[in-house]
């Protein structure tokens, strides 16, 4: 999995870097499901695989006052390689 941009109680937000989808999105992972929520041009839901709907309307709400952090052209970070290879031991912080 990638590593995560930031988590929010049970929820892990995170990039897939993809060539083939260029739409702003992020991705929401927790035990009980995982989503998709586009960035652009207006925050909302992709795909839904397993959220409740209450879940989904939270999420969308937490995205949108979030959205400028999460728009990954504003982001302005330096990746190590091994970064890469163990996501896990680098999480990513947000500084406001």
């Amino acid at each position: 999995m990638s590593p995560a941009v930031f988590r929010y109680n049970q929820y892990k937000f995170f990039y897939f870097f993809s060539l083939e989808e260029r739409r702003m999105h992020v991705h929401v992972w927790s035990l009980d499901g995982k989503t998709k929520i586009w960035l652009e041009p207006e925050v909302e839901l992709a795909v839904n695989k397993g959220l409740k709907q209450s879940e989904i309307s939270e999420l969308l709400t937490i995205t949108k006052e979030r959205n400028n952090h999460l728009r990954w052209e504003k982001l302005d970070i330096d990746l190590e390689i091994e970064s890469l290879v163990d996501p896990d031991k680098y999480p990513l912080v947000y500084q406001n």
